[in-house]
This record gives C-alpha cells, structure tokens and sequence, in this order.
C-alpha cells in the first residue's frame, strides 16, 4: 500500500547458514579444542523465516512510523538445538525543528523464546553463556536523538543522526547481563 504520505510494506526474508557454529578452541578451559559457546559462535546453522510490517506516515514537519518484524526458527540444527523465534516491534516519531535539524522519540519492544534443545558437548556449570536455559527474554528501550541533513552540495539529502537509548523493562531467562544505556549514531549518504 502507498499512499501521497504514508506507505505500508510486508517483507518477508529467509536466512539461510552461512557461519559457523561449530567453532573450537581453548577457551581459558583446561580442555583442548572444546566448543566455543553459543554467543561466540558466527552461525546458527539453522534456516530462519523474518517476516515483516513497515508502515510509515510522512507530514511536512511530523513523521512517524511502526515496524513489526519476527525471525521464525523451527529447525534445529544438526547439533540438535535452535535459537528462539524472535519478535521485534519499532515505533518512532520525528519533528523537523529546522531545515536542517530533526528530532526523534523511538520505542523498541524485543521478545526472544528461549533456546530449543541444546549442544551437549558445552560445560554449562563453569561457563554461563554455554547454558542454553541463559537465552531469550523481554525488553523495552526508549530512545531520544537528533538528525542533521545535509541540504547542499553533492551530499544533499544526506543526514547525521544520533540517538541515546535507556532500558525501561528488562525480563532476561537466566543470567543475562542487562542494558543501563545506549548510544545509536549513522550518516546515510546519498549520492
């Protein structure tokens, strides 16, 4: 749907193994060549569906938009364990103060089932992040920023945004560390 000022997109990707998530190594164990845990590993080494809902209203000073997106992961891998499916909603809204400057509200909500099954050659009693029961949880962030657009030159339309972020719910399954702040800074170019 696209309207004179607003526009709704469904998107749907799949995500297909590339890393690795059988990575080895010592680490700081006295057991040579023992799988790194979870975290550390660059692949999951199952297949995932993400689709999504973008919705976007435009004015000349207030814009706004929400942005539903969800990573399904129904397959285990062939260690036998799966990542939980994901949720993650966005909304934001922005007021352009100047020609060249903007402001930002945004709110982010992310729930995360825990993990399925698990990889049994991990020691979860000395290394947490080797426990699958330590993955998944809820949380809510909130974030204000600023944008500065380029309006001249070969770089118009290009923009600086910067955004400080605080948790205002965190509910994690096990030991997680938790958030106390975030900071979001990018320059989009366009040429």
């Amino acid at each position: 749907m696209n309207g004179e000022k607003s526009s709704l997109v469904a998107s749907l990707g799949v995500n297909v193994p590339t890393g690795n998530y059988k990575i080895s190594g010592n680490p700081c164990s006295s057991t040579p060549n023992e799988r790194y845990p979870y975290m550390m590993q660059t692949g999951t080494g199952s297949v995932d569906f993400s689709p999504g809902f973008t919705y976007l209203s435009a004015g000349n000073k207030f814009n706004w938009s929400s942005q539903l997106i969800g990573t399904l992961r129904p397959f285990k891998n062939d260690i036998g364990y799966h990542y939980g499916s994901e949720l993650y909603l966005n909304c934001w809204g922005g007021y352009k103060i100047k020609r060249f400057a903007s402001t930002s509200l945004r709110l982010e909500a992310i729930t995360t089932a825990g993990m399925s099954g698990k990889d049994a050659t991990l020691p979860m009693t000395n290394e947490p992040s080797s426990d699958y029961k330590n993955y998944g949880g809820q949380k809510i962030n909130s974030y204000l920023g600023v944008n500065f657009f380029l309006n001249k030159g070969f770089l118009k339309e290009s923009k600086f945004a910067v955004e400080y972020g605080i948790p205002v719910y965190q509910n994690y399954n096990g030991i997680q560390q938790g958030l106390k702040g975030i900071v979001v800074a990018g320059v989009t170019v366009s040429l």
